[in-house]
């Protein structure tokens, strides 16, 4: 049997492909191939597409569904330490054995197909979640990029549940807002329920002409309101903040932090309704959904222990991290800025310098980093190593600033692994 690390390699070595038409057919095909994909395979399957915030709605769906007393599989991307947290069974990630046996059962698959990397893995948790003895009663897959050609879009689903839509890989859905929303919305088709977030005019336009495609129950998620803000612990000048969502059926506290973290949990709470739940009795379970690198606290060597990573890796993502830290009262806020080479590095980091008393370093992101000079900021201090450039951050910290790494969750990743290690 090869090795966790052979099974890697191997996965590495397939080039990922961009999608097409044909492309997604014969992804299709593949799929159904699978035993567990047959005629009655995937059908208590929700998809989550989205821009920003479908792997946190995601997360607090699962929490939500083993709350129900559910056996729940959740498939998301990209990792941020290791390929196994990409499928989570009954609340844990596959280990290193399961993984790679997993990939030999696919193997087959895989290369008489010519599956890329992602449909490859994507082909390992339907073969995970619907095979395994028992079967999970319920599967969650995130869409990895887009929505109609993705090719988690080729699994039978009967929930489609559609993020916080907003500018992204334009290079491969399109340049405008309404572009981009066409290209999510569709995975609606097929499914009898769409759940979706309050919607801009150019996203509602391009979810109204979806609608007319197909009969689906559309139904837009009301956001519920945070409740007020406490300041408890020793974070930050005054204390971390403490985040709870005021819903129908009570208060709900909550593991994540912010408007973002309650427009997130909003949305997971009617996919869960959608699905035939009723959530009273059940949001304990949000405060259980612990995401990494989403403003995750770490400890520091700088003054007042005040560091977090926090994987915003668009524009709207700093606009939400910039909503986020007015929950905090701090001095400076010392972002340490990696983006990856294929993101709007000028808007992202003209929206990092619109955050209060901000203060920017920059370094390269692991996997298609970029380098100093497209960041169009050369006086900035820059460290091509990303564990140095947060080890100068720490030194340059004060009482009452905050240090956040920030941008691609590569970077993220790597330093979480990193820091992990340091605080053995």
């Amino acid at each position: 049997m090869p090795t966790f690390e052979d099974i890697l390699r191997t996965i590495e070595s397939v080039p990922d492909r961009p999608g097409s038409a044909g492309g997604f057919e014969s992804v299709a095909r593949a799929f159904r191939e699978l035993p567990s994909l047959g005629p009655a395979g995937g059908r208590a399957t929700t998809v989550v597409a989205g821009t920003n915030g479908k792997g946190t709605v995601a997360k607090n769906l699962e929490c939500l569904l083993a709350s129900a007393g559910e056996r729940v599989g959740l498939y998301t991307s990209p990792h941020l330490i290791r390929a196994t947290e990409r499928i989570r069974l009954a609340g844990k990630d596959l280990t290193t054995d399961e993984f790679a046996s997993t990939f030999e059962r696919v193997r087959s698959l895989v290369a008489r197909h010519g599956l890329g990397r992602f449909e490859a893995m994507t082909a390992m948790a339907i073969d995970v979640f619907f095979s395994s003895p028992p079967p999970v009663t319920s599967a969650i897959f995130e869409v990895g990029v887009g929505g109609r050609l993705d090719c988690v879009n080729a699994i039978p689903h009967e929930l489609a549940v559609i993020a916080r839509l907003g500018l992204d890989h334009e290079a491969v859905l399109g340049d405008t807002l309404f572009a981009i929303a066409a290209e999510k919305f569709a995975v609606a088709r097929g499914a009898r329920t769409a759940v979706y977030l309050p919607l801009d005019p150019e996203s509602e336009r391009a979810r109204k002409a979806e609608a007319e495609r197909s009969d689906v129950d559309w139904r837009e998620a009301r956001v519920y309101p945070l409740a007020a803000v406490e300041r408890v612990g020793d974070g930050g000048a005054d204390g971390e903040p403490s985040f709870a969502l005021e819903t129908p059926w009570g208060r709900a506290p909550l593991a994540l932090p912010g408007e973002r973290a309650a427009e997130n949990a909003s949305l997971a709470l009617a996919a869960f309704e959608a699905l035939g739940f009723d959530p009273a009795g059940h949001l304990p379970a949000l405060a259980q959904a612990f995401w990494p690198g989403r403003m995750e606290r770490f400890p520091s060597a700088c003054p007042r222990g005040c560091l977090y990573l926090s994987g915003d890796h668009n524009p709207q993502g700093v606009r939400s991290l910039a909503q986020l830290l007015r929950h905090w009262r701090y001095e400076r806020a010392l972002l340490l800025v990696g983006i990856g080479a294929n993101k709007v590095q000028k808007a992202m980091v003209e929206e990092y310098e619109r955050i209060p008393r901000a203060r920017l370093s920059f370094t390269r992101a692991p996997f298609r980093g970029t380098g100093r000079d497209a960041y169009g900021r050369p006086d900035a201090d820059y460290d091509e190593s990303p564990m140095r450039a947060l080890e100068t951050a720490e030194r340059e910290a004060r009482g009452g600033d905050l240090i956040v790494a920030t941008g691609s969750l590569y970077l993220i990743g790597d330093l979480r692994a990193r820091l992990l290690e340091r605080r053995g």
